[in-house]
């Protein structure tokens, strides 16, 4: 496993990030939603709606954001968060 991990470390890599900082915060969010997690939109909660009105009036939409999920947090339906586990047959 060292050598592995070595030979990944001593290969050349090109970092490219998912965006740029000059782009709108619902671009950026927008983008990690698509690229990252196989979204195709994001519909924003009022709370939400409010945080980035904030985070653009302190000025803090040119920083990278994190977007942080669970394996059940893709959607705000409960009907859509967990699949229906069955059990096989024996």
């Amino acid at each position: 496993m060292a050598t592995a991990v070595n030979d990944a470390l001593s290969t050349q890599h090109q970092f490219q990030p998912l965006y740029t900082d000059t782009m709108p915060v619902e671009d950026k969010i927008q983008t990690v939603v698509q690229k990252i997690y196989g979204g195709r939109d994001v519909a924003y909660a009022r709370k939400a709606q409010r945080a980035l009105k904030t985070i653009k009036a302190n000025g803090w939409d040119h920083l990278p954001i994190c977007v942080a999920k669970t394996q059940y947090s893709f959607s705000d339906d409960p009907k859509l968060l967990a699949p229906q586990l069955t059990s096989p047959s024996t």
